[in-house]
């Protein structure tokens, strides 16, 4: 008695359905969580009181980089350093210590809204990736991230 001989057993269907399924991913973009904890990033302004930041050739960006309760920077024509404290919601200050360079405009102007931003915010928010200073819904300053 002879039996039929059996099919050949292939693996490709279950490849082949492994590789549409890895393939398929690729493109899918998956949102990012927000952040939430500024401990350990640093941050380029990109936009004053609702106007994206132009600078002068050879200007430097204000920045913020904070660490260990600490925050660094320059304001566009002065470096600076302090402390800082976020907590429940609320991002605060704490006495920041400048050079103080002399400063021609448009960059001492820059320099004044930037200050004004660190000092007068009532609070903040990171939003689609930047940092946002706010009076009340207002943005005040936007930062994106370094």
């Amino acid at each position: 008695m002879r039996f039929p001989k059996p099919a050949p057993k292939t693996i490709a269907g279950p490849i082949l359905a492994l590789l549409t399924l890895v393939l398929s991913a690729c493109g899918t973009v998956y949102p990012q969580a927000e952040r939430t904890d500024l401990n350990g990033t640093s941050w380029a302004l990109s936009e004053l009181n609702g106007h994206p930041l132009q600078l002068p050739p050879g200007t430097g960006t204000p920045t913020m980089a904070f660490s260990d309760g600490m925050v660094r920077g320059s304001d566009g024509c002065n470096r600076f350093q302090g402390s800082f404290e976020q907590r429940d919601g609320r991002l605060a200050f704490g006495p920041l210590a400048a050079t103080r360079r002399f400063c021609e405009e448009p960059v001492a102007g820059i320099e004044q809204g930037f200050n004004r931003a660190l000092q007068t915010h009532t609070g903040y928010r990171f939003k689609n990736g930047k940092l946002e200073l706010l009076d009340g819904e207002r943005v005040l300053a936007r930062f994106s991230g370094k």
